[in-house]
């Protein structure tokens, strides 16, 4: 994928190649025939604590690597019975938690002043009472990041979540 900051690996821009980030999905918007936003995606399909701690850290970055506007780390869900290996894993259930609050999508900003922010957003085949209403509810999920990230202004994360307010944090 184009755009990665790694340059050079010892000054072997060739494995620089190899060692970059490939986001599952990557989108750009387009305006005025340019490129003016991205929007990478990693999928884990996966209730494993680790393994989607690990997602949550590939998709910040590659926010990093890209300078991408939005990213967004897609499961099923996450199976808090399993014990956390650390606390980043105690910090994903954490997450996990105010996601099923948000009804299945939860924003986080980020710091940084340049508006970008990693969408948590959870696409599940088993959830609902049958196959066609987690499939309605998984694209009303993705519908809402893809209109954040396509509209006009483009500003993520609008509304203040249930986990920034119970942090004190303000948007």
């Amino acid at each position: 994928m184009e755009g990665s900051r790694l340059l050079s690996v010892d000054s072997d821009k060739e494995t620089a190649k190899k060692a970059r980030g490939r986001p599952d999905i990557s989108l750009w918007k387009i305006k005025g025939g340019e490129r003016e936003g991205l929007l990478v995606i990693e999928c884990k399909f996966s209730d494993s604590p680790p393994y989607l701690t690990a997602g949550r850290f590939k998709a910040m970055a590659y926010l990093y690597e890209y300078g991408a506007q939005l990213g967004a780390l897609v499961f099923p869900e996450l199976n808090s019975e399993r014990r956390p290996y650390d606390d980043e894993d105690e910090g994903t259930r954490g997450l996990w938690r105010s996601l099923t609050k948000e009804g299945g999508l939860l924003c986080m900003s980020l710091r940084d002043g340049a508006g970008q922010a990693l969408y948590l957003i959870r696409v599940d085949p088993a959830e609902g009472n049958d196959a066609e209403e987690a499939w309605e509810e998984a694209k009303r999920r993705v519908r809402k990041v893809l209109e954040e990230f396509l509209g006009p202004e483009s500003k993520p994360c609008r509304s203040q979540t249930a986990f920034e307010r119970a942090l004190g944090l303000t948007g």
